[in-house]
């Protein structure tokens, strides 16, 4: 039996570009927001690593904290903090934070281009 590389290439290339898609959809609505709010360095949304730099400059937290999404547990009361400090400044509730954490590809794009 014979296996088929061509087809395993073929699936990983398509996975390659669906992330790749992703990536640069959420580093948009990242680069949008940041323009919306004033940010220095708009740009830094599409530099991984920096990104999180932006992000959390975004949501009015000192930059240190971009440490912090390195340590385990840790990382994920940091990002649900800064996820809430951004909707908070944008003008929404806690409920907007819970689809933010939990449906982020469709409440993203609605904190970044909405109308407010």
């Amino acid at each position: 039996m014979n296996p088929d590389f061509s087809s395993a290439a073929g699936m990983g290339s398509g996975m390659l570009l669906i992330q790749l898609a992703f990536y640069l959809f959420f580093a948009y609505c990242m680069f949008v927001l940041a323009k919306k709010m004033n940010v220095a360095n708009a740009w830094m949304a599409f530099i991984p690593l920096l990104n999180l730099y932006l992000f959390v400059t975004m949501a009015g937290k000192p930059g240190w904290w971009v440490i912090l999404f390195f340590l385990p547990i840790v990382n994920i009361v940091v990002v649900i903090v800064t996820l809430h400090s951004l909707a908070k400044l944008r003008g929404h509730t806690a409920l907007f934070t819970l689809g933010l954490i939990f449906l982020s590809i469709i409440f993203l794009p609605i904190l970044a281009f909405e109308k407010k």
